[in-house]
C-alpha cells in the first residue's frame, strides 16, 4: 500500500471554489494515494471529503488549528496511524478573515497574529511533527506553498508578502539540513490563481497579473497540483531548498506579450 500524502488547508466549504490543499488532496487520491487532510474548519472538511467521495474517492481528515503544535501533533499522529507519511504539503495560507490588500497601519495586531500563526508557524509545526517519521521511514517529501508576493512589492501586501518569504527562507534551511538524510524539501510559489482567495485581490491588481503574464490568463487550481504531485512523486535534487515561481512568465515588470 502506498503511503499517505499529509496536506494542510484542504477544506472544500459549500458554495466556494476549491483551493489548492483540496485540488491536491483529489488529484492525489486519483492517482492512487491515501491522502490525510488537515483543517482547521470541521465544516470545510466534511465538505471536502464529500467531494471526494461524489468522486468515488476516499480520504482520512483531522481537524486542527496548524498554529497549535500540539494540536498539529494530534492531527499527524491520527492520518498517519499504521503508516508513515510520503509527503506533507503545507497548502494553508491566510491573508486576512475577509479581505485582501489592507493597508498596513489599518492592520491590527490580532491580524499579523493570525498571518503569521497560520503561514509561518503552522508550516513550522506540521514540518516538526512529520520530520520524525521521515526519518525512521528513510526519507519523504515536504512542498511549501509560498506566493510571488514574496519576490514582487505590492501595497497592502506587507505582512503576506513577509510570511511567504519566511517560507522561502525555512524552506531553504530545512533542505540544507535534512537533504543527505533522504527528505526533499521544496517550494512552489504560484502567481494568480483562480481560487477564493485570489477573489479577495482588487480588480486592477488582477488585471496586471493576468495582462503580463505570457499565460494571459488565471491558472487552476489543478494545475498547481499536478506540480505538486510532481515534486512528490519526481522529486528533483538540483531544485531542493528553492522555491519554484508558477506564475505565467510575471516578472518585476511584467513581460511584453505581442499584441
Amino acid at each position: 500500500m502506498r503511503s499517505p500524502i499529509i496536506i494542510t488547508g484542504a477544506a472544500k466549504r459549500p458554495g466556494e471554489s476549491p483551493g489548492i490543499g483540496f485540488a491536491t488532496a483529489r488529484e492525489a487520491a486519483r492517482r492512487g494515494y491515501p491522502v490525510g487532510l488537515l483543517d482547521v474548519s470541521a465544516r470545510g472538511l466534511a465538505g471536502a471529503q464529500d467531494a471526494l467521495g461524489g468522486d468515488g474517492l476516499n480520504c482520512r481528515t483531522a481537524v486542527a488549528d496548524v498554529g497549535d503544535p500540539e494540536s498539529v501533533q494530534r492531527a499527524v499522529d491520527v492520518l498517519t496511524a499504521g503508516s508513515p507519511p510520503r509527503a506533507v504539503v503545507n497548502a494553508a495560507a491566510l491573508t486576512r478573515t475577509s479581505q485582501s490588500f489592507v493597508p498596513f497601519v489599518s492592520l491590527g495586531p490580532a491580524d499579523i497574529d493570525a498571518a503569521v500563526r497560520v503561514n509561518v508557524l503552522g508550516m513550522l509545526n506540521v514540518v516538526r511533527a512529520a520530520l520524525p517519521l521521515f526519518l525512521a521511514r528513510g526519507g519523504g517529501v515536504v512542498v511549501n506553498l509560498g506566493s510571488i508576493a514574496a519576490s514582487y512589492p505590492a501595497s497592502g501586501l506587507a505582512v503576506y508578502a513577509m510570511t511567504k518569504a519566511a517560507i522561502g527562507s525555512v524552506t531553504k534551511s530545512l533542505a540544507a539540513e535534512y537533504g543527505s538524510r533522504g527528505i526533499h524539501v521544496q517550494g512552489l510559489a504560484p502567481g494568480a490563481v483562480s481560487t477564493g482567495l485570489f477573489g479577495l485581490v482588487p480588480d486592477h491588481y488582477r488585471r496586471m497579473l493576468v495582462d503580463r503574464s505570457i499565460a494571459g490568463r488565471l491558472a487552476e487550481p489543478e494545475e498547481i497540483a499536478r506540480e505538486i504531485l510532481a515534486v512528490v512523486e519526481r522529486p528533483q535534487p538540483l531544485l531542493a531548498g528553492h522555491m519554484v515561481p508558477l506564475d505565467g512568465g510575471l516578472s518585476p515588470f511584467g513581460v511584453h506579450r505581442p499584441v
